[in-house]
């Protein structure tokens, strides 16, 4: 016999569950009524059936299990409170030696008093300030606004998608030449509004529109030569 049906057998010990009553439909006929006590481990539903001399009997086992553990979770609770309100007290005694107690401390002190340390409601010890906007459809009222976060799930959606784009170009205009490469770039740009003027340098330049070009021509060719160095399978980063 298993332990359930031990706890069952025993009148004086209060057994999980509940009990339900049903019928069995039989040549148009409902048999019945038949006993069972049902009760949940780990999620799944167990059941035991009951003979109908011991259904009342399991019925005030259930409650009394049922009532015991109401009184558990009494009990629990009131221990919290009164561990949470010694400490509480204690923080507005220090707190209190400094001149800085709200006038809902006051209000809780004297709840204690009358009620009891077991009472609930105690108030909070630090407050949290959430950032707040003005809406727009409204007229100096203010509401509270959550900024959202990145999360693991974004981010990594993030790196993903770059390297995707990536991908993508590098697979489109990996074939073309310097040449090409820079050929179109200059049709790109040529698209382009034109871009608002800059202000004049206070101070003249001291190098011609010629040497700027052939800087720009050089640099691009260290960059190209970065970048091929970089594909090349042999390619070991150091970091420092």
């Amino acid at each position: 016999m298993n332990q359930a049906a031990q706890q069952t057998s025993n009148p004086a010990t209060p057994v999980r569950g509940w009990l339900t009553t049903f019928f069995i439909p039989y040549k148009g006929k409902m048999l019945g009524p038949y006993y069972a006590r049902s009760w949940k481990v780990n999620g799944k539903l167990k059941r035991e059936y009951i003979k109908a001399a011991d259904a009342e009997r399991v019925r005030k086992a259930c409650e009394e299990h049922r009532a015991f553990r109401k009184r558990g979770v009494q009990i629990a609770r009131d221990f919290n409170n009164t561990t949470g309100n010694i400490n509480w007290l204690q923080r507005m005694a220090k707190r209190r030696d400094k001149g800085q107690l709200r006038p809902e401390d006051y209000d809780h002190v004297e709840q204690i008093q009358k009620e009891g340390i077991a009472i609930p409601g105690r108030t909070k010890l630090r407050t949290f300030i959430r950032p707040q906007y003005l809406r727009p459809d409204t007229q100096n009222q203010k509401g509270v606004f959550m900024y959202p976060s990145s999360t693991k799930f974004t981010n990594s959606f993030k790196n993903r998608l770059k390297k995707e784009i990536i991908r993508m170009f590098d697979t489109r205009f990996d074939s073309e030449t310097r040449e090409e490469r820079h050929e179109r770039w200059r049709q790109e740009l040529s698209q382009r509004p034109e871009p608002r003027p800059f202000p004049k340098p206070r101070v003249p330049s001291t190098h011609s529109e010629q040497d700027l070009d052939a800087l720009a021509e050089k640099l691009i060719v260290k960059m190209d030569e970065a970048v091929a160095a970089k594909r090349s399978p042999n390619y070991r980063r150091h970091d420092k």
